[in-house]
């Protein structure tokens, strides 16, 4: 008799862990898509923040007179046109009491409703530039 009870019992524990690995196995599945969409989306916002950040080094480092026609020939890179579906890439050029500065979004259609990933560069002040010039002419002269 004693050994009928221990066989029943390890037939229930069996049973036990059975239904607890199917049920571990069922969450598991049920996440690893949802996974995917978090680490497609987490790549396509890294893609576009360095967009941004490449279109802003270059605007920054061309001369203030070439500005805004820099500005008004921006483009999403053909790259980025692959990646990231209808992207569309909007830029401002502000001066306020904040300070001279370059504004760049990029907003491409999503599976989500998201804000666009945006990017502001600095820029020195027209006075404040020609100064920094000067200085560094009159430096660098012996």
């Amino acid at each position: 008799m004693k050994r009928k009870r221990a066989q029943g019992s390890a037939n229930i524990e069996v049973l036990v862990a059975a239904s607890l690995l199917l049920a571990v196995i069922g969450l598991l599945s049920s996440m690893v898509p949802r996974l995917g969409n978090v680490w497609k989306a987490s790549r396509n916002n890294q893609l576009a923040a360095h967009e941004l950040a490449n279109q802003l080094e270059l605007l920054t480092a061309i001369p203030e007179s070439q500005l805004s026609q820099a500005l008004e020939n921006l483009r999403v890179s053909t790259d980025l046109m692959d990646a990231l579906h209808n992207a569309v890439l909007r830029q401002q050029l502000l001066d306020d009491a904040s300070g001279r500065r370059i504004v760049l979004s990029i907003d491409w259609e999503r599976t989500v409703d998201a804000s666009p990933i945006t990017m502001v560069a600095w820029l020195p002040s027209q006075e404040k530039g020609s100064e920094l010039r000067k200085e560094g002419e009159t430096k660098g002269t012996p």
